[in-house]
């Protein structure tokens, strides 16, 4: 539906409330005085649940450590998930796996989980998995530096 009118310049806001759960792309567009529109705008998604949805997010490297973002992008709390961080391929001499459970990360929110120390060589992938969310991502290992 159209709203206003508005004065050129002015910040719009509007709301909606879905009552069924789902995943929406929402999009906006102007439209002047004298009837001219605007381009629509990029969709932007917009998840409406009553569970929470993990997502992966950045994973980098560094000395000893791989470390992960495991964000919620739902709007309920997530408790107890499984993560883990797995490295294939390459020379891997101490830290290929590891795995844990986050107790709980708040609807919107996010928590970092951390590899052990890991020591190796050469070209691998390292995977992330938390929940039922995965992400493989290539890496190389250098002694006690890990290269994303």
């Amino acid at each position: 539906n159209w709203t206003g009118p508005f004065n050129s310049g002015d910040e719009v806001s509007a709301s909606h409330i879905w009552t069924t759960p789902g995943t929406y792309e929402v999009k906006v567009k102007a439209k002047d005085e004298e009837g001219d529109e605007s381009d629509w705008s990029p969709y932007k998604t917009i998840y409406i649940t009553d569970e929470p949805i993990i997502e992966i997010g950045n994973i980098t490297g560094g000395l000893f450590k791989i470390k992960a973002t495991i964000k919620n992008v739902g709007s309920v709390d997530a408790i107890k998930v499984d993560w883990g961080i797995n490295l294939t391929g390459g020379l891997i001499l101490l830290g290929k796996s590891i795995s844990g459970q986050i107790p709980d990360i708040p609807a919107f929110g996010e928590k970092t989980v951390s590899s052990g120390t890991i020591i190796g060589l050469g070209k691998t992938t390292v995977t992330v998995t938390a929940a039922d969310a995965t992400v493989d991502q290539n890496a190389t290992v250098l002694l006690f530096f890990i290269l994303m």
